[in-house]
């Protein structure tokens, strides 16, 4: 994004965050009916900032569904045990339990979201990757467990042609069991139908956006296993250069949480990671929701 200045919208206000993504939208109430032209004009600002930020949105499971159906399909994720048991779209991103006491650290539930710390595009392991998220803090620390936002479309702008070019045939295998290596123990603890419901998908790695028809690096590292045609430690090597070129300071947003921030971001351009924060001690419960890719 070229400017910082404030855009013009009739109904909503939206304020850019930072130069490469991200904007704060005010004169929404999530709680409520939203008006179909409420709803065109998130989307359009959804599409052009990719991060957008509500404050104050003080939303119950259900008000987040239904705001969340508005823009899509909403998906199921595949571990149970993480979804909510009266709300199955939305998934906990929490390291304490249904019920709110803290998890213990070696806990699958803890192990599975201690892996929201690597970068990752969601659902990159499902042939469809997901359209978006909506992620509401509920309960948030008061230090750490930021969000980091990257803008996939201006790190791919950023590289050099000939390199762009290097690139155009290469095609991503995206593995939800690679992800799960990071932590032995909850691969003991999953189901088989969990682990056979996502079998490893291809996607190249620059893709277009079908709504958009931009075009980005899709680097996922924590599900991207490999790459057609390379021996695996030169793909993996290679899917670990990209990243670090795509989270220089220029690419990011980052997103210092308070409660009851709702955060909505464009997946099919973005990734992600969560900082660390003081797991053991201090309580993170966060709730998405998840928008099928089309």
């Amino acid at each position: 994004m070229s400017s910082l200045a404030w855009c013009s919208y009739k109904r909503i206000t939206v304020e850019p965050l930072a130069k490469a993504l991200g904007a704060r939208v005010l004169g929404v109430d999530l709680s409520q009916i939203i008006e179909q032209e409420v709803l065109d004009e998130i989307r359009m600002a959804w599409q052009k900032y990719l991060v957008l930020v509500f404050p104050e949105q003080d939303i119950t499971d259900g008000q987040q569904v239904r705001f969340s159906r508005q823009f899509g399909e909403l998906e199921i994720y595949p571990l149970g045990d993480n979804r909510s048991q009266h709300n199955p779209e939305i998934f906990r991103v929490s390291n304490c339990d249904a019920a709110g006491q803290l998890l213990p650290a070696d806990d699958p539930e803890s192990l599975w979201n201690n892996l929201t710390e690597y970068w990752h595009t969601d659902s990159s392991y499902r042939t469809v990757p997901a359209q978006g998220a909506v992620l509401h803090g509920r309960e948030v620390p008061p230090h750490g467990g930021d969000t980091l936002f990257v803008n996939l479309v201006e790190a791919f702008d950023g590289l050099p042609e000939k390199r762009q070019k290097s690139l155009e045939n290469l095609v991503v295998v995206h593995d939800w069991q690679y992800g799960t290596e990071y932590a032995d123990h909850l691969m003991k603890a999953m189901k088989s139908e969990e682990i056979e419901s996502v079998p490893p998908v291809r996607h190249p790695l620059i893709r277009t956006d079908r709504s958009t028809g931009k075009r980005a690096l899709f680097v996922s590292p924590a599900y991207a296993s490999g790459i057609d045609g390379i021996v695996v430690k030169e793909a993996r090597d290679l899917i670990a250069e990209l990243c670090e070129w795509a989270i220089q300071p220029q690419f990011i947003y980052r997103h210092s949480w308070s409660r009851h921030d709702v955060v909505m971001w464009y997946n099919p351009l973005t990734m992600h990671a969560r900082e660390a924060f003081d797991y053991g001690r201090e309580r993170r419960i966060m709730h998405r929701t998840t928008i099928v890719g089309t």
